[in-house]
């Protein structure tokens, strides 16, 4: 008896893992973010070109007018930080794809 019930216990573990997976809701591509952001970030000229490639994780809101408002960058290029906040803080958005007051958080990797 202790081995059956040792045995069920052991199949329920087993089990559970891919039981809470099936439940998990797949991360959304926002195709059409991730465009207006690489245009959004285009440098105009390569005059601040950098030394090497780097991803840098913004992290940014929607206003009710469909601006970014950037909170935070995790890169400790001073130049950087600038283009990015330059380039993305209250530019509007043309697409409806973000809700207005969630958080995101996008990875930004730029070339040299």
């Amino acid at each position: 008896m202790r081995k059956l019930s040792l045995i069920i216990v052991l199949i329920v573990q087993m089990y559970s893992p891919m039981v809470s997976a099936a439940n998990m809701l797949p991360k959304k591509t926002y195709s059409r973010i991730n465009s207006e952001l690489a245009t959004l970030l285009n440098p105009s000229s390569s005059d601040n070109e950098l030394e090497s490639a780097t991803i840098v994780r913004v992290v940014f809101k929607i206003n009710n007018d469909n601006e970014i408002i950037v909170l935070d960058t995790d890169s400790t290029d001073e130049n950087l930080n600038e283009f990015i906040m330059n380039s993305l803080h209250l530019k509007k958005l043309s697409t409806d794809e973000l809700s207005v007051d969630s958080e995101y958080i996008f990875k930004i990797n730029f070339r040299s």
